[in-house]
């Protein structure tokens, strides 16, 4: 855990039909819920839980969530309609956090699993085990958008340099790290909270010289053989050009975090960007996008 301490955490919930549920949490991570949770309510109904730092207001996200050009008007302006807030103590936020998170194979060879469950991960001899405390940060490897970037590693990932955009708890960067040790591995976020918690992962993995920064994309030096960036379809779109910068020529840039009826317009982007579009896979909702630069 970071040595931030916090009494308590601040959420906003609303009901949305079941199939509009991943395109409206996503609209609530781009209005800037560091995690959001689905509860079925019934099988036509699901009720999503946007977790903020901050209280927000209400007003303001109804507006942004109900001008999102990702999600259906309609439904937009419903679910904004119904947003309620709240606040949750901080041991409750842990223990949605550990409710449901298990030994996760991925892949040919990786595992994730958080500390809780280290007794029952050891068990999986053959496979490099990536061990992740979420803490407050994004990112416990069981989200269909981390899978996918997980399995783009354990199958093409062959070393060198890599930069990890918006690295949570650092997972992608730990398992970089530890498929291909002695790589160059840079992962950076926004938020220097989730850096903090990706540090200690990082030393609890044994890759401590994972190069870690609070900034964005715009803010490194250099290019990358790979550049990762599970994120969302807005933030991608608004860092494209940075991005773009610092995939190496001949480096591949892997997208993630975006819903299929985003991805022809994030793919459209990227070409006109001048990068090559070179493959797809989907996870449910999911889609990742692995792009080369020519």
């Amino acid at each position: 855990m970071a040595n931030e301490k916090r009494t308590e955490w601040h959420y906003v919930e609303t009901d949305v039909p079941a199939p509009a549920a991943d395109a409206v949490g996503s609209a609530l991570v781009d209005l800037g819920s560091i995690g959001v949770e689905q509860r079925d309510i019934d099988p036509h109904t699901v009720r999503l839980v946007a977790y903020f730092y901050e209280a927000p207001e209400l007003s303001d996200l109804a507006a942004g969530l109900a001008a999102s050009r990702w999600v259906d008007y309609d439904v937009a302006r419903a679910a904004a309609a119904k947003l309620r807030a709240g606040s949750t103590p901080d041991d409750d936020w842990l223990r949605l956090w550990k409710r449901g998170f298990e030994p996760t194979p991925v892949g040919g060879r990786l595992l994730v699993f958080p500390s809780w469950r280290r007794e029952d991960a050891e068990a999986y001899t053959d496979r490099v085990r990536v061990e992740v405390d979420p803490g407050m940060a994004f990112g416990t490897g069981t989200h269909e958008t981390t899978q996918l970037c997980l399995e783009w590693l354990d199958e093409f990932w062959n070393g060198g340099s890599l930069l990890d955009v918006g690295t949570g708890t650092g997972i992608l960067a730990i398992a970089a790290a530890l498929l291909r040790p002695g790589a160059h591995v840079v992962a950076i976020d926004v938020d220097p909270l989730a850096v903090e918690i990706a540090r200690e992962n990082a030393v609890i993995n044994g890759v401590g010289g994972i190069e870690l920064r609070a900034c964005g994309p715009e803010a490194v030096e250099g290019d990358f053989e790979v550049v990762l960036a599970n994120l969302t379809a807005d933030v991608i779109l608004a860092v494209r050009d940075a991005l773009v910068a610092r995939t190496r020529p001949g480096g591949h840039l892997v997208l993630s975090g975006v819903l299929s009826e985003q991805v022809d317009d994030v793919s459209r982007e990227l070409r006109a960007a001048g990068l090559e579009i070179e493959a797809h896979s989907a996870a449910e909702e999911w889609v990742a996008i692995v792009a080369r630069r020519p």
